[in-house]
């Protein structure tokens, strides 16, 4: 799920552009195809092979952009809970960092989400909040598919550890927290963290 991070996450950053947007938008479309029949089927080399490429169309869109919220606040996770994996602490908080985004995201921010929504198989009529909020549901149905639709609560995180955490992404992720598409505190961080309990 972390390839899918990236892409998203470099799709909305303040420092994409429109080379990092095609390749943020072409590894989405395999991501969505190919990450369930990989994670269903490791001998299916075909997904693999598609995945391997959305990798590295992640890796480029790194280069010239920037991952946001869901990294700044999954590291902390992993950080004060060794046992919790990236990409599982990534999947707990994905969807509520949409959210947030969305509901306080400018007309650009609005729009890319809308793509991701487009692109994972929904009908999208017009670029608002209200069409941006279905590029929550289906990283939702992804993550039913890999199952990875998890919670921080699954993983034994703990309420009186979030102000450890959010100091911690503020001191060693500023730079994603700063790319995001909209401006965070760390109330802010703090409620993201209790609604993805």
């Amino acid at each position: 799920f972390d390839v899918m991070a990236h892409l998203t996450e470099c799709l909305v950053s303040r420092r994409s552009n429109p080379i990092t947007d095609f390749y943020c938008l072409k590894g989405v479309e395999l991501v969505f195809e190919y990450l369930p029949r990989a994670y269903r089927n490791g001998e299916d080399l075909e997904a693999r092979e598609n995945m391997a490429i959305a990798d590295t169309l992640a890796g480029w869109a790194l280069v010239t952009s920037r991952p946001c919220l869901p990294h700044a606040m999954s590291h902390p996770v992993s950080a004060f809970y060794p046992e919790v994996d990236h990409g599982e602490a990534l999947a707990a908080l994905t969807c509520e960092c949409m959210r947030f985004n969305i509901e306080r995201g400018d007309e650009e921010t609005v729009r890319k989400y809308c793509e991701i929504a487009r692109i994972g198989g929904k009908n999208i009529n017009s670029f608002t909040k209200e069409e941006a909020l279905k590029s929550i549901d289906v990283i939702k149905e992804l993550l039913e598919k890999i199952d990875l639709n998890v919670r921080l609560r699954d993983f034994g995180v703990k309420e009186e550890d979030f102000e450890g955490m959010v100091r911690s992404a503020f001191s060693t992720m500023r730079g994603p927290i700063e790319a995001n598409p909209v401006d965070v505190s760390d109330r802010d961080i703090i409620e993201l963290y209790k609604k993805s309990m």
